[in-house]
């Protein structure tokens, strides 16, 4: 099932138009997000009470996918309102994107002197030094 989520997620941030060229949203948002889900679908008392030594009636009344629900929300909550405001303050006073050149180059090559690990060229590409800050 994690794979059907990882695929589909994968697909949803190209129709999206998200760029994620490693899949991290795919990988540790979804995955993350069904990963706390799947307890509360799968989970069984049996189980939970070897685990963490704590009675819980598993999935059998719902609480614990509530429970897991929650957490997800919260998570995704916290995250929101922390990042937004950060990535606010990056973008007003200018630090938050490279410039375009180096968008197209690619930042492997821009920023750390090499090609991405899944790019698989017959020749390297020119090295490009990593951008210094300039004082206006």
């Amino acid at each position: 099932i994690g794979a059907l989520v990882y695929l589909g997620a994968s697909k949803l941030m190209v129709m999206l138009k998200i760029d994620d060229p490693v899949d991290a949203i795919a990988v540790h948002g979804f995955g993350g997000i069904w990963g706390l889900l799947a307890v509360g679908l799968f989970s069984k008392r049996d189980l939970i009470q070897e685990s963490y030594s704590a009675s819980c009636p598993g999935n059998a009344s719902g609480l614990q996918f509530g429970t897991q629900l929650v957490a997800t929300l919260t998570i995704i909550s916290w995250v929101t309102l922390t990042c937004i405001p950060l990535f606010l303050v990056l973008k007003k006073v200018d630090l938050l994107r490279v410039p375009p050149e180096f968008e197209e180059e690619g930042l492997d090559n821009s920023e750390h002197g090499g090609q991405a690990a899944f790019v698989f060229e017959k020749e390297p590409k020119e090295h490009i030094p990593p951008v210094k800050p300039t004082e206006e």
